[in-house]
């Protein structure tokens, strides 16, 4: 019989450790638009005269490895969902 650890002990992954075709939909389903923005903003992007989809793809390409921008989505997916 396996033994399966309860989902407390658990680590959540941080935003850069995800696999890279996982990183659009965890930013787009945990992020809305304005939370983009404001994250952007904050690591030093610029979302002037930028669509929708290009706010998005500035947050998903730009999230590879530890950086300066996926270490502020961390922050922005913890709190709005955090582990119990």
């Amino acid at each position: 019989m396996a033994l399966v650890a309860p989902f407390y002990f658990y680590k959540r992954r941080r935003k850069w450790e995800i696999e890279y075709f996982f990183k659009c939909p965890v930013i787009g389903t945990c992020l809305d638009i304005k939370e983009q923005k404001q994250i952007l903003k904050k690591a030093g992007f610029s979302v002037k005269k930028k669509n929708l989809f290009e706010i998005h793809e500035s947050m998903v390409g730009n999230s590879e490895g530890e950086n300066h921008l996926t270490r502020k989505i961390d922050p922005g997916v913890d709190n709005r969902f955090p582990l119990k």
